[in-house]
């Protein structure tokens, strides 16, 4: 696999040369046979990944990270590595590091509630203008619950709140705690993603310019500074009487 850097021992092939896992929409009408004119051997979309995973065994077959991020393409999922200053969503979503935490490749932590929410798999709760109260959320990982905060925001702009837990493929993000997304509709996928550390910030244009934003609770931004891929610091958790507060 490219993905794994290096020189092939059979081929003596860079990872430039080698299968890089990749989508594509392939030509109009399919892909034809050049034995059989007009026999249409495939249509639509393809997806592709390398077997295997090492440079110089062909028995290490390759891990699930690099596939599961593929077949989410196929689904219609988008990219969310970020832009040039950022590394996007990082670890907490398979379309933004197929790596995983601890770089666990066989166990891609899951796909967020956003995208969830894309495929169908979750309809979040609407907690809107007078919605007060108090909420259960359990995990989302093992269930089907998010909350959507619109309360405060323009149209195409909310918050996304779960509960990710070190369970299943959520397995290596750490102690856990409350995900709470930054959504809005109206900003591309890969945009910008400042930084108080930016000059200027954010009057300098690169606010939150982008699709999908975790507000990490540690607030030291390390996803916008590519300091790192995300770490257990960036969720919510009780931290004692006074509730949900920062993990600094």
């Amino acid at each position: 696999a490219a993905e794994w850097g290096g020189t092939d021992c059979y081929t003596n092939a860079d990872y430039m040369s080698r299968i890089w896992s990749f989508l594509s929409s392939g030509p109009t009408g399919g892909w034809t046979s050049k034995s059989t004119p007009g026999e249409t051997l495939f249509e639509g979309p393809f997806a592709v990944s390398s077997v295997s995973w090492h440079t110089c065994s062909s028995d290490v077959v390759n891990k699930l990270g690099p596939i599961v991020h593929e077949i989410g393409h196929m689904l219609g999922l988008s990219d969310l590595y970020g832009g040039a200053n950022s590394v996007g969503v990082g670890n907490h979503d398979f379309m933004g590091s197929a790596w995983g935490f601890g770089a666990h490749t066989e166990s891609p932590t899951s796909l967020s509630a956003y995208h969830k929410i894309r495929l169908g798999w979750l309809i979040p709760t609407v907690l809107d203008e007078g919605a007060g109260g108090r909420y259960e959320i359990t995990p989302s990982e093992t269930t089907a619950v998010a909350y959507k905060v619109t309360a405060g925001y323009p149209e195409g702009e909310y918050l996304l709140v779960e509960n990710r837990q070190p369970v299943e493929f959520d397995a290596y993000i750490g102690p856990g705690g409350l995900a709470i997304w930054h959504v809005d509709e109206n900003q591309p996928y890969n945009g910008a993603a400042g930084n108080p550390w930016e000059d200027g910030w954010p009057g300098n244009g690169v606010g939150i310019r982008t699709r999908l934003t975790l507000l990490q609770a540690d607030e030291r931004y390390h996803m916008e500074r590519k300091f790192n891929q995300g770490d257990g610091k960036d969720y919510f958790r009780n931290r004692g009487p006074g509730g949900v507060r920062p993990t600094r």
